[in-house]
Parts: C-alpha cells; structure tokens; sequence
C-alpha cells in the first residue's frame, strides 16, 4: 500500500522524519509541488506502518487519492530527494 502525506514547509518534514525514523521500514520520496512538500511512502511492512502514521498526522496531512496525486506529482512535481527520502533527511538534514 502506498501513502502521501503533505505538509506546508520543509522543516516540517524535517520534524515529521525525525519522530518517524526508528519506526519507519520501507521506501521513501519526498516531492515539492506548488510550494508544499509530499512524503510518498511505501511501507515494507504495512501492520507495522501505523504507529508512524499517527506520528505522521500529527505534522502534516493524508492524500487520500493517492494514485492522482502520485501521478500529479511526477508529472508537475520537483523530486527533492528520489530514493530513500526518510533515511537521507534524518542524516543531512534533521536534528539529531
């Protein structure tokens, strides 16, 4: 299952990413599309994946059309980080 999560600015996936890292397995890219930023998260393990998602909501916000705006983002979007975004922000750019 794959899900997007938006959020208004940088260093608010930044937070997200932090409180998410030691619970979250699986592929990660994160998009910038008019202004906003998008987590496209596929979770290795979804039984395991909810835990982060509350820690998720509490940030930013669940797309609940998923393929459009997956297809949306590709097509219009800014891939800022193409593989990997959650490991990649928690080392380079998040607070330890």
């Amino acid at each position: 299952r794959k899900h997007i999560y938006r959020f208004r600015d940088f260093e608010t996936v930044c937070a997200a990413v932090e409180e998410i890292s030691e619970l979250y397995a699986g592929e990660s890219v994160l998009y910038k599309c008019d202004g906003v930023f998008y987590l496209y998260l596929i979770p290795a393990e979804g039984c395991l994946f909810y835990d982060a998602e509350a820690l998720l909501l509490e940030f930013g916000s669940k797309v609940h059309s998923e393929q459009y705006t997956h297809g949306r983002l590709n097509e219009y979007g800014e891939k800022m980080i193409a593989k990997d975004a959650v490991e990649v922000m928690q080392e380079y750019f998040c607070l330890h």
